[in-house]
């Protein structure tokens, strides 16, 4: 049967027999499907805690900033189904590696938005990459680890996603009195994670 264009795009090498052979290897697929699970809960959470400092920072009402936490909600559960859908087309390694790309791209354009819109535009874009990551997490990790073991395994995933949810409430707590909070500036640590991003395709794909 002749493959798509897209389909050759995305066409995925079988990982290398002397990897899969390895006993630490579906652990290292764990591993990196959290770090993703990590990003993608982060970013649900972390706008929330600056809000105000939106308002005062682009001298607007909280109706209007309130857009740079949803529209992340928005386009992240907007796209979960149909990214989902289009890995089991296509492939969940490429798509997976892709939405690190994306969510760099996103996280950067975050960290230097200059107004408002801008700022909502690019929080839609790194919604996209942690839909990717979102879409496939589960379904790389059961096809990679043993069925005896794949408990445990989303149980670690799991707890990758509540970490990242949970981080900056914990931060806000332990934020000293009258430290400035910045959305500009807390997202680009936030994309730190995803510059393994090289590491992840020569772990899922090599």
């Amino acid at each position: 049967m002749k493959k798509t264009l897209l389909q050759r795009v995305l066409h995925e090498r079988a990982p290398a027999a002397r990897l899969r052979q390895l006993d630490a290897y579906p652990w290292v697929i764990v591993a990196t499907v959290c770090i993703g699970a990590f990003m993608g809960q982060l970013d649900t959470s972390i706008v929330s805690l600056v809000l105000p400092a939106l308002e005062e920072q682009f001298n607007t009402s909280l109706h209007n900033v309130q857009w740079v936490a949803i529209i992340y909600l928005l386009v992240l559960t907007g796209l979960l189904t149909p990214l989902g859908r289009m890995a089991d087309e296509f492939g969940r390694k490429a798509l997976y590696t892709g939405g690190f790309i994306v969510f760099i791209v996103g996280s950067a354009l975050c960290g230097f938005a200059r107004d408002l819109p801008m700022l909502v535009g690019a929080r839609a874009v790194q919604a996209l990459g942690g839909a990717m990551l979102q879409a496939n997490s589960v379904a790389l990790i059961t096809a990679a680890v043993p069925r005896d073991k794949l408990g445990r395994a989303i149980g670690v995933q799991a707890t990758a996603q509540a970490l990242g949810l949970g981080r900056h409430f914990v931060q806000a707590q332990l934020q000293r009195p009258g430290q400035p909070d910045d959305a500009r500036r807390i997202e680009r640590p936030a994309s730190q994670p995803a510059l393994l991003a090289p590491a992840v395709d020569l772990g899922l794909q090599a």
